[in-house]
């Protein structure tokens, strides 16, 4: 059967019971126990007992209004792995007054007989409003939440370091966390600026797509024996690793307004 805990913000269980098969010739109703009991009961369960990671998230991860998306800055830099330092890219910027008027591109003019392509641009708001997370993996420790290693962490343990630059992610020594893939800066009229930063490609399935299983384990068996890497390939759809943060600027806010 599935064990299903219930436990309110202080961790507290409200409600821990084990479901198990369909009762026979009952339809809706399930064979229920209380761990540590041996009494089991026919209840009618009618809930959803999917263990599918995106049935119980809100997978919709910016929930960004695209119309108040103001301002996108695409900075299309690299990151040396040895050194761990930034490979300048090409930064360009886009922004507009309001929903009603056209992109515009920051910085050096447009060349002759060129304009901006309105559908792209509409295409590339509309998706940064429906980045849909499907994965999620834990935050390695010694970085704050603006991604930035704090004092005791440079760069946090080998560990760490190892987890995140296998999946495009690299703490310099001055503190920062580089993406390989570069960043995507959005800025909305409510103030909200949010940084977008790109790493590896990941392809996977089920629980190792949702949460990293056996990631650690196929590293190690990778590291002992290098036959084994490419013993079996991933399967599954391509996603991508992402770090995102998310500030206030209060000059958005007011410029809004007028």
């Amino acid at each position: 059967g599935k064990r299903v805990t219930l436990k309110d913000a202080s961790e507290k269980v409200l409600a821990d019971f084990i479901i198990g098969k369909e009762v026979k010739d009952r339809p809706g109703q399930r064979y229920v126990r209380v761990p540590g009991k041996n009494r089991t009961y026919g209840v009618n369960v009618n809930v959803d007992l999917s263990t599918r990671f995106a049935d119980w998230i809100e997978t919709n991860l910016l929930k960004v209004d695209t119309s108040k998306v103001r301002k996108v800055v695409f900075d299309n830099h690299k990151v040396d792995p040895d050194r761990r330092r930034l490979i300048p890219g090409e930064v360009l910027t886009i922004e507009r007054k309001d929903a009603s008027t056209p992109w515009t591109l920051l910085g050096d003019p447009i060349p002759a007989g060129k304009e901006l392509d309105t559908e792209k641009l509409l295409g590339l708001v509309t998706a940064l409003g429906d980045v849909k997370i499907v994965g999620v993996r834990p935050k390695p420790e010694g970085l704050t939440r603006e991604l930035k290693a704090t004092g005791e962490a440079k760069p946090t343990t080998r560990t760490a370091l190892a987890s995140l630059m296998s999946k495009g992610f690299y703490p310099t020594e001055d503190g920062r966390v580089l993406s390989n893939e570069g960043d995507i800066i959005v800025s909305t009229e409510d103030g909200a600026v949010y940084t977008l930063r790109f790493g590896e490609v990941s392809i996977a399935t089920g629980s190792a797509l949702s949460a990293g299983v056996d990631e650690t384990q196929a590293k190690t068996e990778s590291a002992k024996d290098p036959a084994k890497k490419d013993e079996k390939k991933p399967d599954g759809p391509e996603s991508r690793y992402l770090m995102v943060t998310i500030a206030f600027d209060p000059k958005l806010k007011i410029a809004a307004s007028f």
